[in-house]
């Protein structure tokens, strides 16, 4: 009875300590998730503010077409859907759901 004991004595501690670093393993998994998704959501919409604003300075300077020069895709709507500007990369790839749009409309090429 004495030789069971210490056995049954290190299967407990054994499981408990597992039991104690598989929650702090989470725990710290958990906190650095959280962490570096906020982190990466920041980047991306300083990011996104960045361009919108390089955008948007690109067409007050007018022209055919302000974002013809552009290496990133861009593209333009009016509130109703219509392409106004694009960029080259923009029509090569057009967005996935749109389909039918070419060409900017005849509008586009106004500058304003």
């Amino acid at each position: 009875m004495i030789g069971g004991r210490p056995n049954q004595v290190r299967v407990t501690l054994t499981v408990w300590y597992s039991v104690a670093l598989v929650a702090v393993l989470v725990a710290y998994a958990a906190v650095v998730f959280t962490v570096l998704e906020r982190s990466l959501w920041q980047q991306l919409d300083q990011t996104l503010h960045e361009s919108v604003e390089h955008i948007d300075s690109s067409i007050a300077a007018g022209g055919a077409n302000p974002l013809a020069g552009e290496d990133d895709w861009a593209a333009v709507f009016t509130t109703d859907g219509q392409l106004l500007y694009q960029s080259q990369r923009a029509a090569r790839i057009p967005l996935p759901g749109l389909p039918g749009l070419g060409a900017p409309s005849s509008a586009a090429t106004k500058t304003k």
